[in-house]
């Protein structure tokens, strides 16, 4: 893993425990999300991409208006359920980059 995909990882990593910590609402975090992942220059594919695009799916899935949430969308708590389980794959991933 290269230097700038530590840094990239780090910055959603970051990202994402401001939220889980709740430094963050849900709908700025998933604004800032969205916006970081599609101006990504690129995460080198194999695990990390996959991480990454898993966490994605979770932050675009996430509606905050429960008048238009259907079954396909999840709250926020259903979200920081979800990125509960993500975050340490990406703690992970850094710790073995460094070794």
């Amino acid at each position: 893993m290269t230097q700038g995909e530590r840094e990239r990882i780090t910055a959603y990593r970051d990202l994402i425990a401001l939220f889980m910590t709740g430094n963050l609402i849900a709908k700025d975090f998933q604004s800032r999300f969205l916006n970081l992942f599609k101006n990504d220059p690129g995460i080198s594919g194999g695990e990390t991409y996959r991480i990454l695009e898993s966490i994605f799916e979770e932050v675009e899935s996430f509606e905050d208006d429960p008048s238009i949430r259907s079954k396909y969308y999840t709250n926020e708590d259903q979200l920081r359920s979800a990125l509960g389980i993500l975050l340490p794959q990406l703690d992970a991933l850094l710790f073995d980059s460094l070794n």
